[in-house]
């Protein structure tokens, strides 16, 4: 069986997204000729967020073996960068912060060995791994992007090394977030060391063919699809969890400047105008504490409704599987002005096999997928919003079930070990 090595500063048990797509590849490859090696940061801490990131973590590698793979879990210590977000970036300095942030990006990209003592042990462990273990298959799966240094150097010891770039999200062509000229042109800037440092991979991969096609005309490398999933296993306990006494409608995950939220809240702000304030109705954004900007943002359209919404902290992965379940309806919200833009919960969606309101659609990749499966329910503005909601709400009174056509075998598709699959055939293909 050949060994491949796995880059992946996320990996479980870090409770985040990010840490499903290396962890299917880990646990899948076994059955079509890999045995993966994986190396992360080490992560026995608790993290309720990215800003506990920052923070030293582990002594000593600690390497454990599975049934067909293996982890090792590099000691993590903290770099200038990591030590000034803890003491300006949540704080009301946070703009010293984001310039330090700025300053310290221009000098990281090409002294990163120097300056992070994480990146230079991933760097040097890998080494071993490669020369002692003869790996001739390396796959890193980015963010952080700085990741994709440390392959190239790599390449640069073992020649015949074959490397594959996983971007999880677009990097310098990533466009999700509203930038300030500083942004651009440190954009500009990264996009350098992005095209120089890929130069070395053999193919890359990213979540879909718009992220693919960016990436191709930036970094002039094969790129190919490998969509996020879900991990099957994380779901198989819930399906009888029972429903919330109240119509709940769940919101997982990040909120995005681009994602135009105030259309759905405008349509549950009339829909409880409409009944007076009588009824029982609740919408839950999982997550959103963390994140200050977003908070904020429905903190302040949702004044005087507030009794109908709970805006909760990053919970464990079960809990909030179980808090989906037990919801209604699931809510989606399009990126404005973007394409190829699938978000994580997606796939989370469809493992549950719920209904989703996509408020506002997108007629996209959101709507295409939610369409295929059978789950979606498609509404344009504030005013669509509130008359589903209203026939919702009213079949939740009257006792009704929702319809769904689904399709299973479309829904499968999106495991993750299916997609593990496919990744190995590309592997097998291209190298």
């Amino acid at each position: 069986m050949k060994k491949i090595l796995i880059l992946s500063y996320f990996f479980p048990p870090g409770n985040f997204t990010a840490s499903e797509r290396s962890y299917s590849w880990a646990r899948s490859f076994k059955r079509f000729g890999f045995y993966p090696v994986v190396v992360t940061r080490n992560w026995h801490f608790k993290a309720a967020g990215y800003g506990d990131l920052a923070q030293d973590s582990g002594t000593e590698i600690i390497s454990e073996f599975h049934d067909g793979y293996e982890i090792h879990f590099l000691p993590y210590k903290m770099d200038w960068l990591d030590k000034a977000y803890r003491r300006w970036g949540n704080t009301k300095l946070n703009k010293v912060y984001l310039l330090f942030f700025f300053f310290y990006s221009f000098l990281e990209l090409p002294f990163l060995f120097c300056l992070s003592p994480f990146y230079r042990s991933m760097l040097r462990f890998s080494r071993q791994k490669i020369k002692s273990d003869n790996i001739g298959h390396c796959i890193i799966s980015a963010a952080p992007f700085n990741q994709f240094k440390v392959g190239a150097r790599l390449k640069k010891t073992f020649k015949n090394l074959h490397l594959i770039a996983d971007y999880r999200d677009d990097w310098t062509t990533n466009d999700l977030h509203l930038k300030s000229r500083l942004s651009r042109l440190l954009d500009r800037y990264t996009s350098y060391f992005e095209k120089r440092w890929l130069s070395f991979f053999d193919f890359f991969v990213s979540v879909s063919q718009p992220y693919v096609d960016k990436i191709a005309r930036l970094i002039k490398r094969p790129g190919f699809v490998s969509s996020n999933g879900f991990v099957a296993e994380n779901y198989k306990d819930v399906s009888n969890v029972g429903s919330e006494e109240d119509f709940t409608i769940c919101y997982s995950g990040s909120l995005a400047q681009r994602q135009p939220v105030e259309i759905f809240l405008e349509g549950v702000k009339k829909l409880v105008d409409h009944t007076s304030g009588s009824v029982r109705f609740k919408v839950r954004f999982i997550g959103l504490e963390e994140q200050l900007t977003a908070w904020n943002r429905v903190k302040e359209y949702i004044k005087g409704y507030e009794s109908y919404f709970d805006l909760m902290p990053k919970i464990s992965k079960a809990d909030c599987v179980r808090l989906q379940q037990r919801a209604h309806v699931l809510l989606l919200i399009k990126y404005e002005g973007m394409t190829g833009v699938p978000g994580s919960k997606m796939y989370e969606y469809l493992a549950l096999k719920k209904p989703v309101l996509l408020c506002p659609g997108d007629n996209d990749i959101l709507e295409h997928t939610m369409r295929k499966s059978g789950q979606g329910i498609f509404v344009r503005s504030s005013d669509e919003c509130f008359t589903t909601l209203k026939q919702l709400y009213a079949d939740f009174l009257s006792g009704s079930r929702m319809s769904q056509d689904l399709d299973l075998s479309y829904i499968n598709s999106f495991n993750r070990d299916v997609i593990a699959k496919d990744l190995v055939d590309l592997i097998n293909k291209n190298c």
